[in-house]
């Protein structure tokens, strides 16, 4: 066994199976645990966002990764939400070594995403291996991986223009309320969820857009920072379904594993008329019944593919020169992880050296390596060592 990731995404899974695996911070660390008492895996980072949930795993190479494999499948099925857990496990995909690698490095830079580009993902990306870190989790071969991934998508995001003029699922849902009502400026919005991450940006949006009228739920004392803005209103979690009826925009966005809104309560707090609703949440915030709300335009985080896919083809060219900046990248880290797995065989070989060059002297314990390597290694292999040596003989000239 060696590098390995377990995981589902937007690509393959539609909203209702990526909601089974949208697992809580406890959650998370229960199945990072598990991992490590069951020695399932040495090393553990575990990503989990609305478009995916991702496991990347190393092992030392006494248990074969198909039984890896399937340890870890079971493992996330045994943790998912629902009862028809064995229909989940088709939409698993699993990548190995310089797959997995790849993989991380286009998911780190948004070029993996929904909407390619956002990076949101940057720091989705490290709080996951930060987490891991402090929880003891991440070691020597995947705290390399992740820096070497974190450090290209930096360099992607300022040397590219790929993620300039960003597009996310928050500044979707406020283009979607936009096309609604081009007066948005001057209409009530209510963002339940605004302390959150995602709220917070959503709410950030709003105000770039020049909105005016902003509401925020609150669960408690505590006032987000925004409070300050003019244009911002708190009002309390518990009072949510009272101002309904006023606002022309909902939308939610937490990590609760609860409905924020339900169709029965709306339908005794507001009328029917033309409003837009976003639920931007995994797990759904939103229960919505569109029968009850006809006129009501209602988005979930899969409603938006179509908009994402146009600012996909705008940036065909950015991701082209991204893709460049990470090979060279996933090449750096390549180098240093063949090195560090060899390091046992390359202090053998230093010490056969040194014997060598003790018994007969530095020329022929030299000629004697070459010998060897000669011996071992089939043409097109030596025709790789050689190009090497000739840069080396360079730095001579």
């Amino acid at each position: 066994m060696s590098i390995l990731m377990l995981g589902i995404s937007h690509k393959h899974a539609a909203l209702p199976v990526r909601e089974a695996f949208a697992f809580s911070e406890e959650e998370q660390r229960g199945i990072l645990e598990a991992l490590k008492e069951k020695r399932i895996a040495e090393e553990a980072v575990l990503l989990c966002t609305c478009n995916r949930m991702e496991l990347y795993v190393y092992g030392e190479d006494s248990v074969t990764e198909r039984e890896t494999f399937l340890k870890l499948k079971n493992l996330l099925l045994s943790r998912a939400k629902g009862e028809d857990k064995k229909a989940l496990s088709g939409y698993f995909r699993f990548y190995r070594e310089e797959k997995a690698v790849e993989h991380l490095f286009s998911v780190v830079c948004g070029l993996d995403s929904m909407v390619i580009g956002e990076d949101q993902i940057l720091g989705q990306v490290k709080q996951a291996w930060e987490y891991a870190h402090a929880g003891g989790f991440c070691g020597t071969y995947l705290e390399a991986l992740f820096r070497f991934a974190v450090t290209a998508a930096k360099k992607v995001k300022t040397e590219t223009g790929l993620s300039r003029t960003p597009v996310s699922t928050a500044s979707l849902a406020v283009h979607a309320a936009r096309e609604a009502f081009p007066d948005l400026p001057v209409r009530n919005i209510l963002v339940i969820g605004a302390s959150g991450k995602i709220g917070s940006i959503v709410v950030k949006n709003l105000l770039s857009a020049g909105c005016e009228h902003i509401f925020m739920t609150v669960r408690s004392h505590t006032v987000p920072a925004l409070e300050d803005e003019k244009c911002c209103t708190c009002i309390p979690y518990d009072d949510r379904y009272a101002v309904l009826e006023k606002m022309d925009v909902i939308i939610s966005a937490t990590s609760s594993p609860h409905f924020t809104l339900t169709s029965g309560k709306m339908e005794a707090s507001m009328k029917d008329r033309r409003r837009v609703l976003v639920d931007l949440a995994v797990p759904m915030d939103v229960e919505f019944d569109r029968e009850l709300f006809p006129e009501t335009l209602y988005y979930n985080i899969d409603d938006f593919t179509r908009t994402a896919r146009e600012n996909n083809r705008k940036k065909e060219k950015e991701a082209l020169a991204a893709g460049t900046i990470l090979e060279e990248y996933e090449q750096d880290f390549g180098r240093w992880y063949v090195f560090q797995k060899n390091r046992k065989v390359m202090e053998a070989a230093r010490e056969v050296f040194l014997e060598d060059v003790s018994l007969k002297g530095p020329e022929k314990a030299f000629d004697r390596l070459m010998y060897r390597i000669r011996r071992e290694n089939r043409p097109e292999e030596l025709k790789h060592f050689f190009a090497c040596m000739e840069e080396l003989g360079k730095e001579k000239e």
